[in-house]
């Protein structure tokens, strides 16, 4: 279990890994595969980032809010990654993550309208969503925001 200054230095990780990603991919939050556009440094940065994410999360492991907030900054990593089309498949992991968050969202019975609208938006651009799927998230944006 972890401790509260476990819980603490995860949170403190994770607010410095969310000031970097902001600075570096600000909200987008999904990139397609394009060749022509394909930046190596961009992967680079997001798998670092990913990896401070992991440390957190090993930090305070059973701590909801630690994982809520590591799963949503590695939701949009995932969704920015670019890997080469051969190797791809940070856009499954960022889906995973988007139903991690929606599960704990609904097992804490916190607004998850957020979650939604970034899930949309997610499966607008990314070969792993579909226009009905972001239709769906975006009904739920409505339900929940108004």
């Amino acid at each position: 279990m972890a401790t509260e200054t476990d819980k603490k230095v995860a949170l403190a990780l994770l607010s410095e890994v969310e000031q970097q990603v902001a600075e570096v991919l600000g909200n987008q939050v999904a990139m397609p595969f394009d060749v022509n556009q394909y930046d190596a440094s961009r992967d680079n940065f997001c798998e670092k980032m990913v990896k401070q994410c992991d440390l957190a999360e090993k930090k305070a492991s059973d701590d909801t809010e630690v994982l809520f907030k590591s799963y949503f900054i590695k939701a949009q990593l995932y969704g920015c990654w670019q890997k080469p089309q051969g190797v791809r498949g940070t856009h499954k992991k960022a889906v995973e993550f988007y139903d991690k968050m929606l599960q704990i969202g609904a097992e804490m019975g916190g607004d998850t309208s957020t979650i939604h609208y970034r899930y949309a938006l997610f499966c607008r651009v990314s070969p792993m969503g579909s226009k009905e799927k972001a239709k769906e998230h975006f009904k739920r944006v409505i339900e929940l925001a108004g």
